[in-house]
């Protein structure tokens, strides 16, 4: 399993999903995303109807009432894998269990710096795992990810 930390501080968590959740799918690859509470998952399901690189983010939900394995990109607020995805996407709130119970062969954690509480849940994750591979991508001023060494 690899780890991935994207650090903002510039934009929102909706617009860096937004353009992060499409580079998944041009890999070939699912994902689950688990955000915060419900109110968040309908937010965000609008959110990539009018973000994104003027192409349409394939999506579902709950609230959808399909099937999900018919939805590339599953959008939850729960810690779940309903769509056999190999990428969880934790936005905005690192998962506190055992990320090996579902079988992600990526995890990604997009967390606001802004926010203590995300930045330290965050920070805990990484050292949780000491023997994974992780990196950490942090924004400039202008928005641009930068790959850095170790969680500061």
């Amino acid at each position: 399993m690899n780890l991935s930390f994207y650090k903002l501080s510039v934009g929102t968590l909706d617009q860096a999903l937004s353009k992060l959740l499409p580079k998944i799918l041009s890999n070939g690859m699912r994902a689950v995303v688990v955000l915060e509470n419900e109110e968040k998952v309908d937010a965000f399901n609008a959110s990539l109807w009018t973000l994104g690189s003027g192409s349409f983010t394939p999506h579902g939900s709950s609230k959808d009432a399909i099937d999900p394995m018919l939805q590339p990109i599953w959008l939850t607020d729960k810690f779940e894998n309903p769509n056999k995805s190999e990428v969880v996407v934790l936005a905005g709130m690192p998962h506190s269990g055992d990320l090996d119970t579902l079988e992600f062969k990526r995890v990604v954690v997009v967390f606001n710096s802004n926010i203590p509480d995300q930045t330290e849940g965050s920070r805990t994750l990484w050292l949780r795992y000491p023997d994974l591979e992780k990196t950490l991508w942090c924004q400039s001023k202008i928005g641009e990810w930068i790959k850095q060494d170790g969680f500061d």
